[in-house]
């Protein structure tokens, strides 16, 4: 993840750092501009006035994609049990 290797934060203090916060924001912007095929007309050093607009919509969308890995991981985990196949750590 790039803005985690930039930023040298670990994805689990993300949430304590307002400046990986900005990083994660713009390579989000950044992937979903590549998706859609459109160029992003912000600059990286914008996302902290972005941020300022819209923390608390960001806050929650991290919390909805965070909740979303962990049922991921537990669909996956109760998937293994069922074929009595051992934990992955």
């Amino acid at each position: 993840m790039m803005a985690q290797k930039e930023s040298g934060v670990s994805i689990d203090d993300l949430d304590k750092d307002f400046e990986a916060q900005q990083l994660l924001l713009w390579y989000g912007l950044i992937a979903g501009a590549k998706m859609a095929e459109t160029e992003v007309t912000l600059k990286k050093e914008d996302m902290v006035w972005v941020l300022d607009e819209c923390y608390i919509d960001f806050q929650k969308a991290m919390y909805g994609f965070a909740k979303s890995l962990i049922d991921v991981q537990a669909e996956a985990f109760n998937q293994q049990e069922e074929k009595g196949e051992p934990k992955k750590k």
